[in-house]
C-alpha cells in the first residue's frame, strides 16, 4: 500500500474516532461547547499535518503521466544524429548501439552531424569508465571490417566498451523477404533512436523523416530486452573486457574473402 493511502486511512480513522468520542461525551453531558471546539481544532491540526507530510506524494501523483510515450518524433538523418549526439552526451550508465550498414558508418556523405556523433562517442568511451557501451555490428564488406578493427584498436584497453558481430543472411538486401533487424540505439534504457525501420540502416533521402526517436521508460524496457536478446543470442563476441577474439575476426575475413594480414 502506498504511503499516501496509508495516510488517508490514518486521517480518516483519527477524525472519525475523535468525532465519535466527542459525540458520546456530549451526549453524556461530560463536555460543553468549549471542549467541542477544541476537538474540531484538533481534527483540523491532524488534517494539516497530513497535508504537510503528503506533499511529495501529492506532487508525484499530479506529475505522473501515462508512460506509453513521453516524447516521440520522426527525424531526418541530420536531426537524428544531432539529437543522438546530445543524448549520449547526457548518458549516466549505459549506451547500446547498432551499426548495420556495410560501409564505414562515419563516412556517410553529406552528414556532418554523423561525424560529430562518432567523435563524441569516442570521447565518452575514453573518458568515462562508468558508462557501459555495447555495440552490435554487421560486417558485409572489407571497408566495414577495417573500420571494426580500427575501432577495437582504439579502445582495446577499455573495460567499458564491447563489440559483437551479427551475421546477416545473404539475401538481407531484399527487404521484401528478409527484413533487417530493428536497428536501435538505446541511451540509459529510456531514450530510443531507431534507424529507418523499413531498411535497417541510415539512408540519405533529402529531408525525409525516416528515423524515430522515442523517450519512454516502458518502451525503453521492451527494446532493451530486444537488444539484449540480439546481443546474447544472435551475436558473436569479437571484443569484450579488453580481450580481442582474433580467431573469430579471422573467420569473418575468410567469409568475406579478405586476403591480408589481420592488423589489430
Amino acid at each position: 500500500m502506498s504511503r499516501i493511502k496509508q495516510n488517508d486511512l490514518f486521517v480518516f480513522f483519527t477524525v472519525l474516532l475523535t468525532s465519535v468520542v466527542v459525540t458520546f461525551l456530549k451526549f453524556k453531558g461530560i463536555v460543553n461547547f468549549k471542549y467541542e471546539n477544541n476537538v474540531i481544532l484538533f481534527n483540523m491540526c491532524i488534517i494539516f499535518i497530513y497535508i504537510i507530510f503528503s506533499l511529495n506524494d501529492i506532487k508525484k501523483l499530479l506529475s505522473e503521466k501515462d508512460d506509453h510515450i513521453i516524447e516521440g518524433e520522426t527525424l531526418d538523418a541530420q536531426e537524428f544524429y544531432r539529437k543522438l549526439r546530445q543524448s549520449v552526451s547526457k548518458a549516466k550508465k549505459s549506451i547500446d548501439l547498432m551499426s548495420m550498414r556495410d560501409s564505414k558508418p562515419d563516412e556517410m556523405s553529406g552528414v556532418v552531424e554523423l561525424k560529430d556523433y562518432f567523435e563524441n562517442i569516442e570521447k565518452i568511451i575514453k573518458r568515462n569508465n562508468s558508462i557501459q557501451i555495447r555495440r552490435i555490428v554487421s560486417i558485409g564488406s572489407e571497408t566495414k571490417f577495417d573500420w571494426v578493427c580500427e575501432t577495437i584498436k582504439k579502445f582495446k584497453e577499455k573495460n567499458n566498451f564491447s563489440m559483437r558481430y551479427m551475421k546477416l543472411p545473404s539475401n538481407i538486401s531484399d527487404i521484401s523477404t528478409t527484413p533487417y533487424p530493428l536497428n536501435v540505439q538505446i541511451i540509459d534504457g529510456k531514450e530510443i533512436f531507431i534507424i529507418n525501420p523499413k531498411q535497417g540502416y541510415m539512408v540519405i533521402t533529402g529531408k525525409s523523416k525516416l528515423n524515430i526517436r522515442i523517450k519512454s521508460d516502458k518502451i525503453g524496457e521492451v527494446l532493451t530486452e530486444y537488444y539484449d536478446a540480439c546481443y546474447d543470442n544472435k551475436c558473436e563476441v569479437i571484443f569484450e573486457g579488453k580481450k580481442i577474439y582474433t580467431n573469430r575476426l579471422k573467420e569473418i575475413m575468410k567469409d568475406l574473402g579478405i586476403n591480408k594480414q589481420l592488423n589489430i
